[in-house]
């Protein structure tokens, strides 16, 4: 009925969102015709089980057979989440490069932001101005000085060595809260992590012991990686660019070889075109 637009049985019009079509010995459909039942019932809101025997002959019809389909399926959503994994790796690693933190440290605080609707770029414009700032607090000279000392905040440590990012973070988040007005907060706020701080304001006003919580639930769920799964997802991404890079050295070596010959066989055919033999081909 789908192939002819004949009118659908009654029992198919009915398929809607509670609904479950099972597809016996689904190994004997050829592949377009399964492929626009299942794209019919899904389109209505249903779902789809396919069951029967994988010894069975395949289908009479175009396309292969419902289990290479589901072989390459698999392999095909594999890669995906290989390659989706190695950009969140390889993005984490520059980040927390371009940063001057672990990678563990900028996942938990991308997952944070993340919570509190944050961007994970202004995190990172913020945190740079931050760093700045600290650096020249930590040699007392500059505006990063003066708003340290206005906040009370310390970019060194007891032994003279400069805090982690993360750790100034947290204490700029409770210094921060602690202002008297919400003028002085904009302005302290905005001296320490830049214009990108109006955006990161909720992720500020919760403090603390909220972006702490965030941070170790980050690690419970498993999206903090550790540096040595961020460089092995840049070495795979790496290595797929030069596979791409091969391919399309091998696409110009083959291109290089088609041209001259191409090249000949345009200028003949305008000889041939100039001296009237197209015409005399074609009366044979």
């Amino acid at each position: 009925a789908l192939n002819h637009r004949r009118p659908l049985p009654a029992w198919a019009e009915r398929i809607g969102a509670t609904s479950l079509v099972i597809i016996d010995e689904a190994g004997m459909a050829d592949t377009l015709s399964l492929d626009q039942v299942v794209e019919f019932v899904l389109d209505r809101g249903g779902s789809v089980r396919l069951i029967g025997d994988d010894q069975q002959l395949a289908a009479i019809g175009a396309g292969t057979t419902t289990y290479e389909q589901v072989l390459a399926a698999a392999g095909t959503a594999l890669f995906a989440v290989a390659k989706s994994t190695a950009d969140f790796g390889e993005e984490a690693l520059k980040t927390s490069q371009r940063l001057g933190t672990t990678v563990e440290i900028t996942t938990a605080l991308q997952y944070a932001a993340h919570m509190a609707d944050v961007p994970i770029g202004t995190l990172e414009k913020g945190l740079k101005t931050l760093a700045q700032a600290a650096v020249q607090a930590s040699s007392g000279s500059g505006d990063g000085a003066k708003l340290f000392t206005q906040l009370g905040l310390s970019a060194t440590d007891a032994t003279g060595k400069m805090k982690p990012l993360d750790q100034l973070f947290l204490e700029l988040q409770d210094r921060l809260n602690g202002t008297r007005s919400q003028a002085e907060f904009l302005d302290a706020g905005t001296k320490a992590l830049g214009k990108s701080f109006l955006e990161m304001v909720p992720l500020v006003r919760q403090g603390s012991d909220a972006t702490k919580a965030a941070m170790e639930d980050a690690k419970r769920l498993g999206v903090v990686l550790g540096q040595e799964d961020a460089e092995a997802a840049s070495r795979f991404n790496d290595e797929l660019k030069r596979l791409q890079a091969s391919m399309q050295g091998v696409s110009l070596q083959l291109g290089r070889q088609l041209i001259p010959a191409l090249l000949e066989f345009m200028e003949t055919f305008k000889s041939i075109t100039a001296t009237g033999g197209v015409q005399f081909f074609f009366k044979g």
